[in-house]
């Protein structure tokens, strides 16, 4: 069985007669032997282990990514990065705890930059006045109401609220009428 781990800026490793592939996904750890059905999943980050055919045991660690199993004879792996080496010790320890923290990193950055744009929205609600804005959830509509200047206060809106003050005073004073 042929072996080939990918990134996208090279081809990590190319490996020939690969004998067994032991691999990790979310649902665990599987192995692969020649002629096993086509197969694909996406790994966890973890270390992908393998025996060639004189026994030797060699590892490469891997930043998540994709596993395909093709023909019984070929498996690829494409990862965002690999970490080829013999020692598996090393490989667990270093490797797998800073992709790990990068992981990490990631969450923690995508939170605040959600964050930030959510401040950017709600000071443009801010400047442009506007009493709720469209697609926004009900925390920030609340928020983009609380900071917006109340419409009395706006002197372009203080002669459209008087004269829907005297049609409402109008509409009232007909109900009351009867008629």
């Amino acid at each position: 069985m042929k072996l080939t781990v990918a990134t996208p800026l090279a081809i990590v490793l190319e490996a020939d007669n690969v004998l067994h592939l032991r691999a990790e996904d979310e649902t665990g750890a599987f192995g692969l032997l020649p002629g096993h059905a086509d197969f694909l999943t996406a790994l966890a980050v973890s270390v992908v282990t393998w025996r060639d055919q004189h026994g030797a045991e060699h590892h490469v660690a891997v930043y998540g990514g994709m596993l395909e199993a093709r023909g019984g004879d070929a498996v690829v792996l494409a990862t965002r990065e690999a970490v080829f080496g013999d020692d598996l010790h090393r490989l667990e320890t270093e490797v797998l705890v800073a992709f790990r923290r990068g992981i990490e990193e990631e969450r923690a950055a995508r939170t605040d930059s959600e964050r930030l744009h959510l401040a950017a929205i709600r000071q443009i609600c801010h400047f442009l006045k506007i009493r709720t804005c469209s697609g926004l959830s009900r925390r920030d509509k609340r928020s983009a109401v609380r900071w917006s200047r109340p419409m009395i206060q706006q002197p372009e809106n203080h002669e459209r609220l008087h004269e829907a003050v005297k049609r409402r005073r109008e509409r009232r004073a007909r109900w009351r009428q009867g008629g």
